[in-house]
């Protein structure tokens, strides 16, 4: 399933959010499109990646949690103002981007749930999800040491739970 914005023919201001399951599962690409990423600098992106934190964070009553976050984003974006490529995120906005991700917060489970059910994503959700999904995504990518593109999550796990994993998966070590 892919996302893809349409424009009428009588209104160029009424843009219209379609999915579609022929096309593949990158909405990301559609909305790269739609905001012309080609004019905006990885600084300006990071920016509407913190706003988009904040808008839905707000939502749903997470205003002060969302407000770190996208502070945190906002803390290293100036190492993007030298960088002239889009597709090659500095190594400190990144990694900023994968610790927000892989923290306990509502922001990842918002992304996930969202990506995990292409049908419930509107054009409000590209506006203010898909700048920090591109950054992700574009770091893991770019930096990856397989063409796996997997963020782990830390989660805490009772003694009984890391016993039954070394058993069920034949393990001699866990950490």
């Amino acid at each position: 399933m892919v996302a893809f914005i349409s424009t009428s023919t009588t209104d160029q201001n009424n843009r219209t959010l379609h999915l579609s399951e022929r096309d593949g599962r990158d909405f990301v690409a559609a909305y790269a499109k739609y905001t012309f990423y080609k004019f905006l600098t990885i600084v300006d992106i990071i920016e509407e990646a913190a706003l988009g934190i904040v808008e839905e964070g707000t939502k749903i009553g997470k205003t002060h949690e969302a407000e770190q976050l996208a502070d945190q984003l906002r803390t290293v974006k100036h190492f993007g103002e030298n960088s002239n490529n889009k597709n090659n995120i500095p190594p400190q906005n990144g990694q900023t981007c994968t610790f927000i991700y892989t923290m306990e917060t509502f922001w990842y489970k918002l992304i996930s749930s969202m990506l995990g059910n292409l049908y419930i994503i509107n054009e409000t959700h590209m506006k203010t999800l898909d700048p920090f999904i591109y950054l992700l995504k574009t770091f893991l990518r770019a930096n990856s040491t397989a063409n796996i593109l997997t963020a782990y999550r830390s989660v805490n796990l009772t003694n009984q739970q890391i016993q039954q994993y070394i058993i069920t998966n034949n393990c001699f070590d866990f950490t």
